[in-house]
């Protein structure tokens, strides 16, 4: 079962983010955290929305990678319904036969979280076995809605 604390912890910051960011007091302060009712804190006007905090990291040659950060209060709402409702999740990501990148808990000291079940380096090896039988391959990037 996916933890709060866990995702605060090792998955709230892009794993592109250098490693002198962390969210360890973050974490560490979890339960002072959530001892506050959160969903009044959030109701309130002033904090109903948020924006992201954008970070641009080197990509190749002159490129650039824009990372966002979400606002923490928002971030660790997210990390509670998660936490609450992972079964179901869970349940509904074991239904795909297709994807190969279901999510994953992370065991033990790993840096994230969640990964996902397939790793980069597995990703052409495992679509060329899967595309023997078929004609078309449908490729679709799900963080920009556009199929590729």
């Amino acid at each position: 079962m996916v933890k709060t604390e866990d995702l605060v912890r090792r998955g709230y910051f892009p794993k592109e983010l250098i490693p002198a960011f962390s969210t360890e007091t973050l974490a560490d302060a979890l339960p002072e955290i959530m001892g506050c009712d959160l969903k009044t804190i959030i109701n309130k006007k002033k904090y109903s929305s948020s924006k992201c905090c954008l970070y641009s990291i080197p990509k190749v040659k002159h490129a650039r990678r824009l990372l966002s950060i979400p606002n923490p209060l928002h971030q660790i709402i997210l990390c509670q319904t998660l936490e609450d409702n992972w079964p179901k999740l869970e349940a509904f990501f074991l239904k795909s036969k297709l994807s190969l990148s279901t999510p994953k808990i992370a065991k033990g000291s790993n840096r994230r979280a969640v990964n996902p079940a397939s790793t980069l380096k597995q990703l052409p090896e495992e679509r060329v076995l899967r595309s023997t039988s078929s004609r078309i391959l449908l490729h679709a990037d799900v963080s920009t809605g556009i199929p590729q």
